[in-house]
């Protein structure tokens, strides 16, 4: 840092300028030094991060990574109202403490009961249970579903559910989602919930960015769908805001001959992004309804909840 000689006379060095060195305070120079290496910071940390993926961030933050839990701080923090009336979850995966997806005891033969297994009453005087049946599920990652099928001669076994007849199943079928979700999340390294639940932003761009899409089955590669349609939401929120504020910032024109002064952000706005002027006026409009009345559906936009149409 250059040296600077005070109007009150000696060598001041170490400080940037009059402001600094007697303003009690960093000065407007060295404050935008700060802003500029953080910011940096944050794009070598994103670029890391990106490198690392999901696995690689879940291994990062287990060691005790400081950037790494940020990331994961951030990516699994939802909307605050998200636990609004309940406890905030003790584990990374929601089902964990989701009591739905509790295992359910198991009685003499092996069989789940409780208020989560499906029950119907059969006759004992009708027919015999055969042997039960184990049926193999296996999708396109070879990922393995046992469900456990008893097989009577008659129908005595089957139940009405919401008006169509359905075979009782001794697992009910939140355990069997639970075991696809663990099957696939394992290729990612977090949970297809939580990944689900993630918040969209930076973070989560940099991560699914990083995912090879290749190695992956077909239920984690919609959840990386679904996440770059939030990210999309995120980034129409953005430019929203962003047009907005340029609106705020325009120079207006003023003509003896016009009745009154004119705004040219929608034309330059059409002529930058290539669209047209009513296109460019009405992201303009959006963006300031987004940041005034309905800060609320701009938040909702921004999450990754609701799209741009929806939210124009």
């Amino acid at each position: 840092m250059s040296r600077w000689t005070g109007s009150l006379g000696g060598d001041t060095g170490g400080f940037c300028c009059e402001q600094d060195g007697y303003g009690g305070r960093p000065c407007s120079h060295l404050r935008e030094f700060a802003l500029a290496v953080a910011a940096q910071e944050r794009i070598e940390s994103t670029r890391r991060l990106s490198r690392l993926g999901f696995t690689g961030l879940v291994e990062a933050a287990d060691e005790g990574d400081p950037a790494a839990l940020e990331a994961l701080e951030v990516l699994l923090d939802g909307p605050e109202d998200d636990w609004a009336g309940s406890a905030p979850p003790t584990s990374a995966d929601p089902l964990a403490d989701d009591p739905r997806f509790y295992p359910l005891p198991e009685d003499g033969e092996g069989h789940p009961t409780g208020t989560g297994a499906i029950d119907c009453a059969t006759d004992d005087a009708v027919g015999t249970r055969a042997a039960s049946a184990r049926t193999t599920a296996s999708d396109s990652a070879d990922t393995v579903i046992e469900i456990d099928i008893d097989i009577d001669i008659d129908d005595t076994d089957t139940c009405d559910v919401g008006g169509s007849w359905s075979r009782v199943l001794d697992r009910p079928l939140t355990e069997v989602f639970a075991q696809v979700e663990a099957e696939s999340g394992r290729n990612l390294g977090i949970s297809l919930t939580a990944l689900g639940q993630a918040k969209a932003g930076p973070v989560l761009a940099a991560l699914l960015a990083g995912v090879d899409q290749d190695q992956i089955d077909r239920f984690a590669t919609l959840e990386i769908l679904a996440g770059y349609k939030r990210i999309e939401a995120w980034a129409a929120a953005a430019a929203a805001r962003t047009a907005s504020t340029l609106a705020d910032k325009a120079t207006t024109f003023h003509h003896p001959s016009l009745p009154e002064k004119i705004d040219a952000t929608g034309e330059e706005i059409a002529l930058r992004l290539a669209i047209s002027k009513t296109e460019a006026r009405d992201l303009v409009t959006v963006g300031h309804g987004l940041t005034r009345a309905f800060t609320q559906t701009g938040a909702a936009l921004a999450a990754g909840a609701i799209d741009f149409r929806k939210a124009a």
